[in-house]
């Protein structure tokens, strides 16, 4: 891990046109001729070096839209398992599904549980902290050898291992699924063959709100 600190960049509130790059201009290790803050022209957003930041909390404090989140760490982490980008989010550990066992993650939003699901259900590839880079699994499975992860991961790969997923916000199922609720259900002989870890699908949660094709609300 570079350094002792992570520099968050939220650019859904980043606005450079707006606040005349303040970040990178008050930044006390630029003034001093160092590129801690840059400019990424492509996507027209700032860019805070790691390796370079000092962690002073200058930039967090004067970011207008509050775009900037600088962590200091005590100790440090290990490699990401995911990364979305430079300055975005990253996931370091992952929980381990066991059959017959029951897993359960809590935590605030944006703590990285849909990004674990998302990542063990096969949807996506960790990129092993490289965002530039497409992930692969030849590579996640020798970074997990000898781990219990490296088995998930094989199965994954092999699609011996089918996940269905449940959205966060149910309510909306209504838009993608039609019929009656019967057949929202999992068939009972299908539904002893699925570890217990896997997440039920909201096509057919068994409490997921829906509608029949008469038109009457139920709920089973």
């Amino acid at each position: 891990m570079p350094g002792q600190r992570i520099a968050v960049i939220d650019h859904d509130k980043c606005f450079p046109d707006k606040c005349g790059w303040l970040c990178q201009r008050k930044c006390p290790v630029n003034r001093v001729g160092k590129d801690c803050i840059t400019q990424n022209v492509e996507k027209f957003k700032a860019v805070i070096a790691e390796e370079l930041c000092t962690g002073c909390g200058i930039c967090p404090k004067i970011c207008p839209f509050g775009a900037i989140t600088i962590i200091n760490l005590d100790i440090p982490l290990e490699e990401p398992v995911h990364q979305y980008g430079e300055n975005m989010f990253r996931l370091h550990r992952l929980p381990i599904p066991r059959n017959n066992a029951v897993v359960g993650m809590i935590g605030r939003n944006g703590t990285g549980k849909s990004t674990a699901f998302n990542i063990l259900s096969g949807i996506i590839v960790p990129n092993l902290g490289k965002w530039n880079e497409k992930g692969n699994y030849t590579t996640v499975k020798e970074r997990f050898k000898g781990k219990e992860l490296h088995a998930v991961f094989d199965k994954i790969e092999s699609k011996e291992l089918v996940v269905s997923i449940k959205p966060q916000h149910i309510e909306r199922s209504r838009a993608h699924s039609k019929g009656a609720c019967a057949s929202c259900s999992i068939p009972s002989t299908k539904r002893k063959q699925t570890p217990s870890y896997k997440r039920s699908s909201w096509k057919r949660s068994p409490i997921a709100s829906c509608r029949s094709s008469r038109g009457e609300n139920c709920r089973k």
